[in-house]
């Protein structure tokens, strides 16, 4: 890139000069030595003088600093350039040596001509210099960030597997001494799920249909226990099935809807899960029966909906929404969960840029 920078930079010196000498002045054999010797000698002492700034690390100093530096030493090129240039015109070419007799104003004209190309050249190679740091700058920056966010993914992962796992051991525990047949089919099923949820576990994203059939496993095993107390309905939009989703975000959600809402009545209650697709959103609603409390101090019912909320935003920041309310149903309250997720599928590595999710 440099190089290329160097050639074109100069080259578009030379030409600009040509196109003046031909509409202003005279395009003739001699101007033509006069702007091949000009490129040639920038060329090399803007070179050496990239060399020099680059062994004296200019490019690390403060603006305070670097600007003095800089303004002396296009001061001194720009005479140095105007001096190698008189000698060379002097030496061998015989119809410029007019232009350098006493009192010298053509070499003073040169000069000040070339400090002020240097100063260009100057801003020009800091400024790349600059871009291109902070450029660097700004990749490493979204790298740590990205690697923060895998390890705070990570921690929040790992703090709902023993969560689950403490529940679901709950669950069989209470059907131990009641019923031992079904308490030995939910260890079954249990070290199935188990299985199934260190395997998706691992991925960022899964598809929906997997996150869905973890679902289901786990309705199967809490059905053993709770029997006719808890109903179960799946309304599911089969275009959802390649959504994309964080694995144990669904899982996680209807696990807190039973065991805070449905397991404290009497009677048991419903529990339904949906799923549709909008125009660039997918739309996931659990409607448990229960009241939600929000102002609850105990921090192990909120587990669940604060890893949620943390593991959405580290996933796809304001391109998600997760909300929790009581809302009426007929002369009862129910608790109604809704995640919206920008649409995209497992395989993606981006969300798509224009999904945005409306009020």
């Amino acid at each position: 890139m440099y190089w290329s920078a160097q050639l074109m930079g100069w080259s578009l010196y030379v030409l600009v000069a040509a196109l003046w000498n031909f509409f202003i002045n005279d395009l003739n054999v001699g101007v033509f030595k006069v702007l091949i010797t000009s490129f040639v000698i920038g060329i090399i002492l803007s070179h050496l003088y990239r060399y020099f700034i680059i062994k004296r690390k200019w490019v690390l100093l403060p603006l305070s600093k670097l600007i003095p530096r800089v303004l002396a030493a296009t001061l001194v090129i720009g005479i140095v350039f105007a001096l190698i240039q008189a000698i060379i015109y002097d030496t061998f070419f015989e119809e410029i040596k007019t232009i350098f007799v006493f009192p010298y104003e053509g070499i003073l004209t040169l000069a000040t001509n070339w400090i002020i190309i240097f100063l260009l050249w100057s801003s020009l190679y800091f400024a790349g210099n600059y871009l291109r740091n902070y450029r660097s700058e700004e990749i490493k920056n979204l790298q740590h960030e990205a690697l923060r966010n895998e390890v705070e993914l990570n921690n929040l992962k790992a703090q709902l597997n023993p969560h689950f796992m403490f529940n679901s051991m709950n669950s069989i525990r209470a059907l131990i001494d009641e019923e031992p047949n079904k308490a030995k089919d939910a260890v079954t099923q249990l070290a199935n799920l188990l299985r199934s949820t260190l395997l998706t576990g691992k991925k960022k994203l899964i598809s929906f249909s997997e996150e869905l059939k973890l679902v289901k496993d786990y309705l199967a095993l809490e059905k053993i226990r709770y029997e006719e107390r808890l109903q179960i309905v799946f309304e599911i939009d089969s275009k959802v099935n390649s959504a994309a989703v964080p694995p144990l975000m669904l899982l996680t959600l209807v696990e807190n809807g039973i065991k805070h809402g449905i397991s404290h009545l009497p009677k048991g209650g419903k529990l339904k899960i949906a799923a549709f697709e909008r125009k660039n959103y997918i739309e996931i609603c659990i409607l448990n029966s229960g009241v939600y409390n929000p102002n609850n101090n105990n921090k192990g019912t909120h587990i669940g909906i604060v890893n949620t909320r943390k593991r959405l935003q580290l996933l796809f920041g304001n391109k998600s929404r997760f909300t929790i309310e009581n809302i009426p149903d007929n002369n009862t309250t129910i608790v109604k969960t809704q995640v919206l997720l920008p649409l995209a599928n497992k395989n993606q590595t981006k969300i798509r840029k224009n999904a945005r999710i409306s009020n």
